[in-house]
């Protein structure tokens, strides 16, 4: 079981998490970058994926204080992923 950092509480760690996360795919030049990430969380098929994924940069949060690149990495293969899967779709 993992310990929040004490600066931090359990609420916070998953609200800096998403805000990290979120604010990652809102800076990318491209709109439609941050309409995919916002679609991975309405696919059945990648909430495992999406839930382990975050419960793994919550708990590397409390133990390093930091988010971790990982989650960033799996995401944006994710958002690839899906992009792709909607160009195909297209054609």
């Amino acid at each position: 079981e993992s310990t929040p950092p004490e600066d931090f509480e359990g609420d916070a760690v998953i609200d800096e998490v998403f805000y990290s996360l979120s604010n990652h795919f809102q800076e990318k030049d491209d709109e439609k970058y941050f309409g995919y990430f916002k679609e991975i969380f309405k696919k059945k098929e990648l909430m495992k994926t999406v839930i382990d994924s975050i419960v793994l940069a919550i708990d590397s949060f409390y133990k390093n204080q930091e988010i971790d690149s990982e989650l960033f990495k799996t995401f944006e293969k994710l958002v690839e992923d899906l992009e792709k899967e909607k160009g195909a779709e297209k054609n």
